[in-house]
């Protein structure tokens, strides 16, 4: 913002109002001058600043980019040696289970043997109390049918030949 040069009242009334007029007038196109230079020269500055800073920005920006890049790779790295270690794991795993299935396996089989055998004696033992009990069956029943002949025999000769 141009600043006008005023004259003390002094001054024109010592050298008169042409000579100040013409010092004002000089004072104020060399303040204008110097405001557009320095403006000038402000929009210079700025525009170096502003290239310098953009450059820097590009520079930041490659560098994050290296970064990213640099942090892909290992983290690809780590990825590929953490899968390694996991399929380690799983076949690890696997065989452990794999194991104790077989284990378990026969375990089963051995408890299975066992049971079968105690199975065939308790099949044995039952079929032999089913024997036992059939027989005693038949003779109550042999002497129910003694006991109903000989009443239904008595019955009838009471009836019939009495």
């Amino acid at each position: 913002m141009p600043v006008t040069v005023k004259l003390s009242r002094l001054f024109y009334e010592r050298f008169g109002d042409e000579i100040a007029n013409e010092l004002a007038d000089w004072l104020n196109h060399v303040d204008a001058a110097a405001t557009r230079q320095l403006r000038n020269l402000n929009t210079q500055n700025f525009r170096q600043f502003e290239a310098v800073l953009n450059a820097r920005a590009r520079e930041i920006e490659a560098r994050i980019e290296a970064l990213g890049s640099a942090m892909d790779v290992k983290l690809e790295g780590l990825r590929s040696e953490i899968d390694a270690k996991l399929e380690g794991l799983r076949s690890e795993i696997n065989i452990k289970l794999e194991g104790l299935r077989i284990e378990l396996s026969a375990k089963f089989e051995q408890r299975l043997a066992e049971n079968k055998e105690e199975l065939k004696a308790e099949i044995g033992a039952l079929r032999t109390d089913l024997h036992a009990f059939k027989a005693e069956l038949l003779k109550w029943m042999f002497l129910f049918w003694l006991g109903s002949i000989a009443t239904i025999l008595s019955f009838g000769n009471l009836l019939w030949g009495g």
